[in-house]
């Protein structure tokens, strides 16, 4: 398998696992102290185990691709959690939530 082809295979992978994850977190109603802490760790294992067939430039752009993901998905669930009568808008809601998610993720 070529590195292109193993890339595609490894983020198509990840970005499912991603999405359980947040799944899961929705479903269970975790916290965001947990949740974000969780998925930082889901990308961390899929990283090191794409070791074996990425080169690190590889790896790293992988590892953002991932995180945009889980971010999407974490801004996606805030904004549709926002409280319908709530007067900052999505815009602010939207940059609430990516806030939130850069501190905690770290």
């Amino acid at each position: 398998m070529t590195n292109a082809n193993s890339y595609e295979v490894i983020k198509t992978v990840g970005m499912a696992v991603i999405k359980s994850a947040h799944d899961r977190f929705e479903f269970d109603c975790l916290d965001n102290e947990e949740h974000i802490p969780a998925l930082k760790k889901t990308i961390e294992a899929i990283i090191n185990a794409s070791g074996k067939f990425l080169e690190s430039s590889c790896q790293n752009q992988l590892r953002t691709r991932l995180r945009t993901y889980a971010l999407d998905l974490f801004i996606e669930l805030w904004l549709r959690e926002d409280d319908v009568g709530d007067d900052k808008g999505p815009v602010i809601e939207k940059k609430r939530a990516i806030k939130l998610f850069e501190e905690i993720y770290g």
